[in-house]
């Protein structure tokens, strides 16, 4: 899914990338790396809160980058409503919780 997101031009990577497109309210989720800094992963959980978006802990920066076809990435977002609904389903189904509970 976050291949298919890149290629269709919904996907922002990297803590810069991530936060315009937080900022400019085009991010619907937010996946952070299970390996990110403790700085990172708290900044972004900060940032998605503050504008309403939700936010994953997902994969790892290996299985991120590799998805997207980049050497490592901790922190993606995607700007598509329905690449990420696909997204948080499959790692509810996953992981066995609620839609609606899915958070972490």
């Amino acid at each position: 899914m976050l291949s298919l997101s890149q290629r269709a031009g919904k996907l922002a990577v990297g803590e810069r990338g991530c936060e315009m497109a937080l900022q400019n309210g085009e991010a619907v989720l937010v996946i952070i790396a299970g390996d990110a800094s403790g700085n990172t992963k708290k900044k972004f959980e900060q940032k998605a809160f503050y504008y309403e978006t939700k936010c994953l802990e997902l994969g790892t920066k290996t299985d991120i980058g590799s998805a997207i076809g980049k050497e490592g990435a901790a922190v993606v977002a995607l700007k598509d409503l329905g690449m990420a609904e696909q997204i948080m389903l499959l790692e509810c189904q996953e992981t066995k919780t609620e839609v609606g509970g899915c958070q972490k």
